[in-house]
């Protein structure tokens, strides 16, 4: 139960210090830049961490599933960059929520040994979203929430690859890969883009809250990782939903994001479900 906690307010955190971070990085560096520095950042600390885990090498196979993963993030975190920023937080937090009712589907869909309370209350759980999303005084849906719907998604496949890598390697072990793919794929991307001397735009602000990202971001997919191993998919997303509540109260203290009604409602009834979902698991 600790775990559920800890990584709930971690995750809540660091999804306001994201926001401020690519805030700070608007109009003076491209998204993909943006995530270049990013991941340099990430692997520059990672191997840190080695002083207390031993180092693994990894195979073909893993390699390649490795880089799948990492191509799909970093256009994931392209369309989540979008999302973030050009809408307020308030409304992107519910969305954030496809990323476990996606997991949850694709899971139950995959291995069928998914519990189908938990696949109806995940089904509810995303109607509610998108009955949410639409403003139905002109019938048109947000692209911001579009946007993080569909990084949702990508990232809810990524995470169902990586229980796949955790039986062969650590949670750390995948970080640390995938950071260094990251980097090496982004650098190739900015090096094309004559990119690679924008770091001259990045000032000592926005260099700190990509820092601070960077350590929370750790600590929030070492758990994340750990839970998926030890409590497989279903479970872990479903934690992951707990988040809601705590990263609009945050939202609202740093940002002064005032929810609306309906926000508020979407949020509540999330957090009821998952309610409902631990007395009944």
């Amino acid at each position: 139960m600790i775990y559920w906690i800890i990584s709930a307010i971690l995750s809540a955190i660091w999804d306001n210090i994201y926001k401020k971070s690519v805030m700070l990085s608007k109009w003076k560096i491209s998204d993909k830049y943006y995530q270049f520095i990013w991941n340099l950042f990430m692997f520059s600390i990672l191997p840190i961490s080695y002083i207390f885990y031993s180092f693994e090498i990894i195979d073909f196979k893993i390699l390649i599933l490795l880089i799948i993963t990492s191509s799909i993030n970093i256009i994931a975190e392209l369309f989540e960059q979008y999302a973030y920023k050009n809408e307020k937080m308030s409304i992107l937090i519910p969305y954030w929520e496809f990323k476990s009712i996606f997991a949850i589907v694709l899971w139950f869909f995959i291995f069928w040994d998914s519990s189908i309370i938990t696949f109806i209350l995940a089904i509810i759980a995303w109607s509610i979203l998108v009955i949410g999303s639409i403003n139905f005084k002109n019938i048109k849906f947000n692209k911001y929430c579009l946007a993080l719907m569909i990084s949702s998604l990508m990232q809810a496949i990524k995470f169902i690859i990586y229980w796949f890598i955790l039986i062969s390697i650590s949670e750390l072990s995948i970080m640390f890969y995938s950071s260094f793919i990251k980097t090496i794929i982004l650098l190739i991307i900015i090096i094309y883009a004559k990119e690679i001397y924008n770091y001259k735009k990045i000032n000592k602000k926005m260099s700190s809250y990509i820092l601070l990202e960077n350590i929370v971001w750790i600590s929030v997919t070492f758990i994340t990782l750990f839970l998926i191993k030890e409590l497989w998919i279903v479970q872990t997303v479903l934690i992951w939903m707990i988040y809601l509540a705590i990263s609009m109260l945050i939202a609202f203290i740093i940002f002064k994001n005032k929810p609306t009604k309906k926000e508020f409602f979407i949020t509540i009834s999330i957090t009821i479900l998952i309610w409902i979902w631990t007395l009944l698991s």
